[in-house]
């Protein structure tokens, strides 16, 4: 096989702004509801949980009142303290990258986690980075292999591409080239750009034919149990 270099973390740091255009779809249909920043600001002093996240999504990017990260984290903080998992792992991101609060990765993890085990796919998918880079928490491949299946099971294409280096590097699992190709393959079908495309390419390169077959065939079944169809209609 040729040399792999991990470097499929082009779209794998945190998670940048595929969480936060996600959160932008759910939010816009919240806010085609509660329209009126008065309204909206009502509901989340009164403590209702998706008007926090609303008013946090407001000040962090300045839509409707100054741009203001400070108070962005106060609000998605409120909202997180409630169990509010998409208000954790946004708090975790502005942990991580210390955006309107200090940069803290103990923190990070700590929101992450939170959000992770109601189990929302892009914490799950944070927080098997933190511990496959050992921030915030000690390095533990085998803890991050988890977290990257878990969010790869819910059609993550992030994660689906991180679980297959991992198989691919023998790390937190078994080395396993049908499991990599497999991962990747359909990461990569999702994304679709051309680092993730070489990637599968090296993987294929030390495999037999067979092997590839094989590969292939199980990309199929993941894809069914594991693509964006599947995802979007749990």
């Amino acid at each position: 096989m040729a040399q792999i270099i991990p470097k499929i973390t082009i779209r794998s740091v945190y998670f940048g702004m595929l969480l936060l255009s996600a959160v932008v779809m759910i939010l816009t249909v919240r806010l085609s509801v509660a329209s009126e920043l008065d309204s909206i600001k009502a509901k989340a002093e009164q403590g209702n949980a998706d008007a926090q996240v609303i008013l946090g999504f407001m000040y962090a990017n300045g839509e409707g009142v100054p741009q203001n990260d400070i108070e962005a984290a106060r609000w998605y903080r409120m909202a997180a303290e409630q169990g509010n998992a998409d208000a954790q792992v946004i708090l975790g991101f502005m942990y991580a990258n210390g955006e309107g609060v200090p940069q803290n990765d103990i923190e990070a993890a700590r929101w992450y986690r939170m959000a992770a085990e109601q189990g929302n796919a892009d914490a799950q998918f944070n927080l098997g980075i933190v511990y496959d880079t050992g921030s915030g928490v000690p390095e533990n491949d085998i803890e991050a292999a988890r977290w990257f299946r878990m969010a790869a099971e819910q059609g993550n294409a992030d994660a689906q591409l991180r679980l297959g280096l991992m198989y691919a590097l023998g790390k937190g699992v078994p080395k396993d080239d049908v499991q990599a190709y497999a991962w990747v393959n359909i990461g990569a079908a999702q994304i679709g750009d051309e680092e993730s495309g070489e990637f599968l390419e090296a993987i294929a390169e030390g495999m037999t034919a067979s092997a590839i077959t094989k590969a292939q065939n199980l990309s199929r079944e993941y894809w069914e149990a594991y693509g964006p169809n599947q995802a979007s209609s749990e």
